[in-house]
């Protein structure tokens, strides 16, 4: 999430990076191995709205390399 803010890209989110609404969701389309394993909170998500495994919450992840996303608010 602060690297798409940082280049000037949005990132819908109300809770301010807390892993509660779920707004920040992105596709990973490209690059998963270079994204940071999920948090504890964002598996919680992840069972609840049972997305799939190519889903990230923005605000739960970093960068470690060159990624490809996707969002549905895009």
């Amino acid at each position: 999430m602060d690297i798409l803010m940082e280049s000037g890209i949005p990132v819908a989110s109300s809770c301010g990076g807390q892993a509660v609404c779920t707004k920040c969701l992105v596709k990973v389309i490209e690059g998963k191995e270079n994204l940071s394993p999920e948090t504890p909170d964002e598996a919680d998500m992840r069972d609840i709205h049972e997305w799939s495994r190519d889903e990230r919450l923005s605000c739960q992840c970093t960068v470690q390399g060159d990624i490809k996303i996707d969002a549905s608010y895009w």
